[in-house]
């Protein structure tokens, strides 16, 4: 238990706001940017010359599948026909032919499929749609390409109180023209919806008034019901990237909870912790372990890391012999000077005591 109690202390000291803050925007970066997809609509007008229509932003929810905004293709009607481009992760990145198969224009929701898109090893996350899980002032991080240019991070909260009937929630994220359907995580990596647009002025009878740091996104309750949503989560276990999960009353999360319940003892649950190490330098202080708590009244059955990028690491998950914690212990295997990172999520299956 000596190195347990080791664990708690480093845990203890590491941990700060801005720490935290930091963290969560450099995993969201790493870990969903390949996720993120630049989206490109060209138009072929009867002359048979071609221009750009509309450019913007989108993330993958399953292995065929990029959810995006359908405002894009406001317009594309006046075109003799129109040619998509997908690119991942980067604006220079090879594009890849994109075919617009559904559009839910009421809740501002399309879906490209990509038949020729590489495999995404970072396969699945997670899409929360309980409102309890995250709370108005939550970190937010949007992925896009704003004005068309390189994969940007912004950051921001959640500024007012989530409501599922709401079809947009509101964020001080700055979110530009190109940003448009671009995935919003939360600072653990959980998907909670896609960027819309920014709100500008306001009107009040003759009078218009400017606006700054109200942005709009459609919130993954909406993702969730929409007839987008259904479609892919209707998909295969092996080719969807999207789990919905439930909330549960201390704070964990229930994976594959089809109607999203509140789910209470005594079943048998899994808890998954996001989680992301690295070293830089030898002088970095190496993050032996980490320790994940069992819930109040269940013990630690089975413990096991669910890889979404690994170099230059070993990663062993275990339970202790009481079953009240499980210890994941993170070990370089290569020298200072070569990539060592660890990026993935802790899964913690528990059972009534």
């Amino acid at each position: 238990m000596k190195a347990l109690t080791l664990c708690w202390m480093a845990i203890g000291l590491s941990v700060n706001y801005g720490l935290v803050q930091a963290q969560g925007a450099a995993f969201v970066r790493s870990v969903h940017g390949n996720k993120t997809a630049h989206i490109e609509i060209i138009g072929t007008l009867h002359n048979g010359s071609t221009e750009l229509v509309q450019v913007g932003s989108g993330v993958r929810v399953s292995q065929p599948y990029v959810l995006t905004s359908s405002h894009l293709f406001t317009g594309t009607s006046n075109y003799k026909s129109v040619r998509i481009s997908v690119r991942f992760g980067k604006r220079t990145a090879p594009p890849y032919v994109g075919l617009l198969d559904l559009k839910d224009s009421s809740n501002d929701l399309a879906l490209i499929r990509v038949p020729d898109a590489p495999i995404e090893p970072g396969c699945p996350y997670f899409l929360v749609t309980d409102v309890k899980a995250i709370p108005a002032g939550s970190d937010l991080f949007f992925l896009g390409f704003p004005i068309d240019g390189p994969l940007r991070i912004s950051p921001g909260i959640l500024s007012t109180d989530p409501d599922p009937d709401m079809p947009l929630w509101q964020t001080n994220a700055p979110i530009n023209p190109g940003n448009s359907g671009g995935p919003a995580f939360t600072s653990a990596g959980y998907f909670v919806g896609i960027a819309k647009g920014v709100l500008s002025e306001w009107r009040v009878a003759d009078q218009v008034i400017p606006l700054a740091g109200v942005s709009q996104f459609v919130p993954a309750p909406k993702i969730q019901s929409s007839a987008v949503g259904q479609k892919v989560l209707r998909e295969q276990a092996d080719v969807r990237c999207l789990r919905a999960v439930a909330m549960r009353d201390d704070g964990s999360f229930g994976l594959n909870a089809a109607n999203l319940p509140t789910l209470a003892a005594p079943t048998e649950f899994a808890v998954a912790h996001t989680v992301v190490v690295e070293w830089k330098t030898e002088k970095d202080p190496l993050p032996i372990c980490r320790v994940f708590p069992a819930a109040f009244g269940y013990t630690v059955s089975r413990c096991t890391f669910e890889q979404i990028k690994v170099e230059g690491v070993e990663v062993h998950c275990t339970a202790d012999d009481a079953g009240e914690v499980a210890i994941a212990d993170f070990k370089p295997t290569v020298s200072a000077g070569n990539a060592r990172l660890a990026a993935g999520r802790i899964v913690v299956e528990q059972r009534p005591r």
